[in-house]
């Protein structure tokens, strides 16, 4: 995340500071708007799979610093643009990669891997 404008780099540590937690403390982490229909999608899609309780969201627009964290995810996954979907930490994708391993079958293969009991969710009543 080097940049040589330093009020630049301090926003973007800022953004770091609410973002990474987010990311980290939650085995699948989605970075999305409340009124975005791809964000809905994602979250439609992790529904089906883990469940309710399966995944957390963090509904940017809603918050004072959307413009900080749509720059942090630029720089971080390639793109401001929401959704910005994280499994384990890892960046996985928005809605059409979201989708395309919704439809292949592979993003229960993938969460299938996560090392906790998000896997479990979708067998919840």
């Amino acid at each position: 995340m080097a940049t040589a404008d330093p009020e630049v780099a301090a926003a973007l540590a800022q953004a770091e500071r609410v973002v990474a937690p987010f990311i980290d403390s939650n085995p699948i982490a989605l970075i999305t708007k409340s009124y975005c229909p791809h964000s809905a999608n994602v979250k439609r899609i992790f529904k089906e799979v883990v469940g309710p309780d399966g995944f957390a969201y963090m509904d940017i627009d809603l918050r004072p610093d959307t413009e900080l964290i749509q720059e942090y995810m630029a720089v971080t996954t390639g793109a401001p643009t929401v959704p910005r979907s994280f499994i384990s930490g890892q960046f996985v994708g928005g809605d059409d990669e979201i989708s395309a391993l919704y439809r292949s079958g592979q993003l229960r293969k993938i969460i299938e891997q996560v090392p906790v009991d998000v896997a479990a969710a979708d067998e919840a009543p």
